[in-house]
């Protein structure tokens, strides 16, 4: 039977939607997807309790090289359940014990690096669009027109990252048919 629970967590407190879903497994909900990020659904299973862990990846989570790191996680009985975005969610059966993604400093401090990369792209960006809407609401159209130059540039950066991603994507895709 499938349960559907909704819950809000930051990406900075990654590890208290961990422990949250590994409470959930102890009581027989076993994740299946996070399919908005606040919406997650369970099927209910007793017989199992799994350790969850979650990952902010730097490529998508169809990348080659996070293909490879997925299939190198399989290989320490660590299976992939279920990414939003770039989040990743990993689970692993709780008999074998507890595991850890990032054991040591420098790779937690790598992973925290990630997060800090995207939550500060989203919050440059949601202050650019505050500050814009505030200059409009007080009629400051220079300073607005500054700001409008500052995202074209942004939309620029942003096309030309897409320009590279469709680039690879058809790359790959070409790659594979030859195989």
């Amino acid at each position: 039977m499938k349960v559907i629970k909704y819950k809000v967590f930051f990406a900075g407190g990654y590890e208290k939607e961990e422990l949250w879903l590994n409470e959930m497994s102890r009581k027989g909900l076993q994740l299946v997807e996070v399919p908005n990020g606040v919406r997650y659904i369970f099927e209910t299973d007793e017989t199992k309790c799994y350790e969850y862990q979650l990952e902010h990846l730097d490529e998508s989570p169809s990348d080659i090289k996070s293909l490879e790191y997925i299939e190198a996680l399989k290989q320490q009985n660590i299976e992939y359940v279920y990414s939003f975005n770039n989040w990743v969610y990993f689970r692993r059966d709780a008999a074998l014990g507890t595991f850890v993604l990032h054991p040591d400093l420098d790779s937690k401090i790598d992973h925290y690096r990630r997060l800090l990369t995207v939550t500060g792209i989203l919050a440059l960006n949601t202050l650019v669009l505050a500050i814009n809407s505030l200059c409009t609401l007080l009629n400051i159209y220079v300073l607005n027109l500054v700001i409008t130059i500052l995202l074209g540039i942004s939309f620029l950066i942003a096309l030309i990252t897409l320009a590279q991603v469709f680039s690879r994507v058809r790359k790959l895709k070409q790659k594979k048919k030859s195989q």
